[in-house]
């Protein structure tokens, strides 16, 4: 699946796929983190760093 993707504009990261509805549903088709919330940045790190 898509889960732990990069959503990028501009050449930056600004989002980590969580979940998604199938490209063939209406509506939302992704959720996203926003790697600039200080605990969701934070708590990527923890894993990378």
């Amino acid at each position: 699946g898509d889960s732990g993707s990069p959503m990028v504009t501009e050449g930056k990261v600004v989002g980590v796929v969580s979940w998604g509805r199938p490209c063939e549903n209406f509506g939302p088709v992704g959720v996203y983190a926003n790697v600039a919330n200080k605990e969701i940045n934070e708590f990527i790190r923890s894993f990378i760093e």
